[in-house]
């Protein structure tokens, strides 16, 4: 909140700061239709649950966003390798390489939280550009829409991201 004074009236002004929150969001919850099947999984309950907060929804798709295209082949996590699930191609290097660029834009975007889609290979707990992100932004409060759905993880989620 700042305060500004007039001093031709003698009124003081308050302004309320009524930026919007940013929040990184896998780009398939948000409807965008990324999904290796062309569909998306769009997530009306989260993004209702969070439209009162102002926030700004930053959507990354690590897959579509490293150039794969839509529909493409399904991949799989072995270990910490992210696989092409029929022809057992190893793409981990290239989203790598991609997602250190987008992390830096995602930093400079000031984003004070993300939710990832859950079991999603790029995305979900044991996904690749996951990883990459927390040890990116080791601090920044990071949920999946499944684990949002209970009422407590979701309350402790907006209080992290409205402090940030």
């Amino acid at each position: 909140m700042e305060r500004l004074n007039n001093y031709q009236t003698g009124y003081v002004w308050i302004i309320i700061n009524m930026s919007q929150i940013k929040i990184g969001i896998s780009s398939c919850l948000a409807g965008y239709k990324v999904r290796y099947n062309g569909l998306d999984k769009k997530d009306s309950y989260l993004l209702e649950m969070l439209i009162d907060y102002n926030i700004q929804y930053i959507p990354v798709c690590p897959e579509v966003e490293s150039g794969f295209g839509i529909p493409r082949e399904p991949f799989i996590i072995i270990g910490n390798r992210l696989i092409a699930k029929h022809t057992q191609i190893d793409y981990t290097d290239r989203i790598n390489i991609w997602a250190k660029s987008r992390l830096i834009e995602l930093n400079s975007e000031n984003i004070c939280g993300f939710i990832f889609k859950s079991m999603s290979p790029s995305c979900g707990k044991d996904g690749i550009f996951l990883r990459i992100f927390m040890e990116y932004f080791p601090f920044l409060p990071i949920e999946t829409e499944s684990t949002l759905r209970d009422q407590k993880v979701m309350e402790n989620f907006i209080q992290k991201i409205i402090n940030k």
